[in-house]
């Protein structure tokens, strides 16, 4: 089948129209002292890691995080998400007393939910998540439960990245965390997780 010139013409500009929007994703800018807000509303504190900065969100597309920075010299991102508790605590409690509503406790179901996006972030490829010891998470973090895991992100997540380690935690009626580190290199990935590790903890 032959394709005429002119329709040839404008297959190729949609193509590169759509590569340009790709390209041109949108961002919004959130300040340190917006996401310290929105932290403490949820029951945590966030403290700025020094040699960092803010940077832009993505926002239009399914891997949507609440705040991102990045280290001032090198190829490390940190990608914050918090998942406040409140609500649903407070839905469930009344649930409670109600014969006729079905309500999963939210305190219960914090795993399953975290390894759900951390399934869409690996490509659809398990991941098993490591448990830090409860003892030491009480203590440094103020919470219940935590672990973390590394893989290869999915390119659209991952962007240029080549390590995604995720990081979550949770703790009973107050808000669930995944926190995202990504970089190109493990051995430097290493080197750079543990200053900025405890930016983001729960409130006493």
């Amino acid at each position: 089948m032959k394709i005429k010139k002119h329709n040839l013409y404008i297959l190729l500009f949609l193509i590169f129209c759509s590569a340009d929007v790709f390209a041109q994703r949108k961002t919004i800018t959130k300040t340190v002292e917006e996401f310290i807000s929105e932290a403490d509303a949820a029951g945590m504190t966030f403290t700025m890691p020094a040699g960092y900065h803010a940077i832009p969100l993505k926002v239009d597309y399914e891997f949507t995080y609440d705040f991102a920075i990045k280290n001032d010299t090198a190829d490390f991102e940190i990608r914050y998400n918090i998942f406040p508790l409140q609500d649903e605590v407070a839905k469930f409690k009344k649930c409670m007393v109600d014969s006729s509503c079905k309500m999963k406790n939210p305190n219960a179901t914090y795993r399953s939910k975290l390894e759900e996006r951390i399934l869409k972030i690996s490509c659809g490829i398990p991941q098993l998540i490591a448990v830090f010891p409860r003892d030491a998470m009480r203590k440094e973090m103020n919470c219940d439960d935590g672990g973390f895991v590394f893989y290869k992100p999915d390119s659209d997540f991952g962007e240029d990245y080549k390590v995604v380690q995720t990081v979550v935690f949770h703790k009973n009626d107050v808000a669930d965390v995944m926190i995202n580190y990504l970089s190109k290199d493990r051995q430097l990935h290493e080197e750079l997780m543990m200053a900025p590790f405890g930016a983001l903890i729960y409130k006493p």
